[in-house]
């Protein structure tokens, strides 16, 4: 990181290798930010362990990156791995939607596919709409929005979308 060394702490059996080698061996975000160096306000919805936002806060070194992970083991992990940079990314446990309020993760052999649902009988979670997000961190605009939310998309822009206007 800038010269530094970073550590990362990754699961060989969860998936987070396939994460690492998608994220920064292929960079598969380096389109979005060519466009986005300049940028100041970064959400990663979805932000697993952390390789997508410490890739951005890389290539956008004037931002701050708010990432949401609602899985309980993948925010362990993303806390570790964003230790180096914490002054640069807000972190929360939680899921996008479109209504804050509680959901329910859905933990998946690979962490990379937990899901947060409406209802269930396995572990809460706090859900914060983007627009509470914004209006929580005082943030104007949004300059790149990265969301994998593992089918969550289609709720999250199904309602209550007035933070599109940012």
């Amino acid at each position: 990181w800038q010269g530094r060394l970073v550590t990362l702490h990754l699961r060989t059996y969860g998936g987070d290798l396939h994460i690492f080698y998608e994220v920064l061996w292929k960079q598969v975000y380096r389109a979005a930010l060519l466009h986005c160096g300049q940028c100041r306000t970064i959400v990663d919805v979805g932000a697993h362990v952390g390789m997508s936002a410490l890739y951005m806060a890389r290539l956008a070194p004037q931002s701050v990156v708010y990432a949401l992970e609602p899985d309980a083991q993948n925010f362990a992990l993303l806390v570790q791995n964003t230790a180096s940079i914490s002054h640069r990314i807000r972190l929360h446990q939680a899921a996008a939607a479109a209504c804050s309020g509680t959901l329910y993760v859905h933990q998946s052999r690979y962490g990379y596919n937990s899901r947060a649902l409406t209802n269930g009988n396995e572990q809460p979670v706090p859900a914060i709409s983007i627009n509470d997000l914004m209006h929580h961190h005082r943030l104007t605009a949004i300059d790149l929005l990265k969301i994998d939310a593992e089918g969550a998309e289609e709720t999250l822009f199904g309602a209550h979308t007035q933070w599109l206007a940012h």
